[in-house]
This record gives C-alpha cells, sequence and structure tokens, in this order.
C-alpha cells in the first residue's frame, strides 16, 4: 500500500505563526508532508507544482475572507481537481460564512483545533476523505501510530 504522505500533502495557511509551527511540527512527528505559509499568495505560488500529489490546504477563515479572490481560485478544483480547501475557523461559523465559504469553493470547514490531538483529529478526518476519494485506504491504527494516540482517543 502506498504510504500517505506519497499521495497527500498537507499545506497549512495562517498568520498565526505559533499556531502554524505546532501544527507543523505534529504532521512532521507523524511523518506527513506539510508546508505552512502566512498567507494566500505565498501558499499559492507553492501549489504550482503538485508532483501529482493531492494537496489539503488548512486555510484560516480570517484569510478566507481577507482574500475571496485568491481563495476562490486557489480552491477552484476545476483548476486544479487534486487540491481540497478546508477553512478553519477559530470561533463560532455563522451559516452565511459557511455558505459564503462554500460559495468561493471551499471542500469543507472544521473548527480549528488546538493542541496535537485535536490537529490530529482533523488532519486524520480530512486525509481519509481525500484517501477515499483516490479509492486508497488508511490502516487506521497506523494513522492512530502515526499520532502517537491510543484507539480511545482516535
Amino acid at each position: 500500500m502506498p504510504r500517505i504522505q506519497q499521495k497527500i500533502r498537507i499545506i497549512i495557511v495562517d498568520t498565526n505563526e505559533r499556531w502554524r509551527k505546532d501544527a507543523l511540527e505534529y504532521l512532521e512527528d507523524a511523518d506527513i508532508e506539510s508546508t505552512g505559509y502566512p498567507d494566500l499568495i505565498t501558499a499559492m505560488k507553492a501549489l504550482n507544482n503538485t508532483n501529482g500529489k493531492s494537496s489539503l490546504v488548512f486555510v484560516d477563515l480570517h484569510l478566507a475572507r481577507q482574500s475571496p479572490a485568491l481563495f476562490k481560485i486557489l480552491s477552484n478544483r476545476t483548476i486544479n481537481p487534486h487540491l481540497f480547501a478546508v477553512v478553519m475557523f477559530p470561533t463560532q461559523l455563522t451559516v452565511a460564512d459557511m455558505i459564503y465559504m462554500f460559495n468561493l469553493g471551499a471542500y469543507d470547514s472544521y473548527d480549528k483545533p488546538y493542541g496535537r490531538v485535536s490537529t490530529s483529529e482533523m488532519v486524520t478526518k480530512f486525509i481519509n476523505e481525500v484517501l477515499n476519494l483516490h479509492q486508497v485506504q488508511p490502516q487506521p491504527a497506523s494513522m492512530r501510530l502515526a499520532f502517537n494516540l491510543t484507539p480511545a482517543m482516535a
């Protein structure tokens, strides 16, 4: 079975440097290819070369709101069918915000995680969804081990 990091790369786009650094550290510990960027422009430049991998892009709601035209281009799956943009929201997401983000092309939305367990749960959820779209099934036990979680925590 192909390794997860050979199929998917994770991109974190967030202005909060501390949060971005922590999330990338968790992903690195799990041996998942990941990079982080402070803004959508820098992230979009890096996304030009996909090398056949799917990209799972987690974007802070603030950045998506700040640059809706860029977010719409980034999340346009017609241009790049292997890119999945997920909007992270740090506070309560309104229905209007959710509809707006989906109209811009967001693949999904998720409560912004804080801490190793919640970050790993978010990433694991979306990795599994993207792998399912590729018809590749990860081994659940290996995902738990990758994030050092016990079955009760996963």
